[in-house]
């Protein structure tokens, strides 16, 4: 499986819903030094700051919360091995 793959499973996101590129994704793992764990907490944490985001999110059909994000965030971080720069939780156009 390679960075990008492991990348949408860690996120929720391997139908391709709420990232459509994988060039975005490919230049978040640049950003982290291709820990994937790390680069999983900044996207996800993107997201965050992005409250129209996270409707995109569900898994079995179940949708995601923000405290489900806050969860992930913090075990990616914590298996990534630091902590990311928290964005700031105001809309974030890219």
């Amino acid at each position: 499986m390679n960075n990008i793959t492991k990348l949408r499973h860690l996120i929720w996101d391997i139908d391709k819903k709420v990232f459509t590129e994988d060039e975005l994704l490919d230049e978040f793992l640049e950003d982290c030094r291709d820990n994937v764990y790390k680069t999983a907490a900044l996207v996800l944490d993107v997201v965050r700051a992005n409250p129209e985001r996270i409707t995109d999110y569900k898994r079995g059909g179940v949708n995601i919360t923000k405290q489900n994000l806050d969860r992930a965030v913090r075990k990616y971080e914590e298996i990534g091995g630091s902590k990311i720069t928290t964005v700031q939780r105001e809309r974030v156009i890219y």
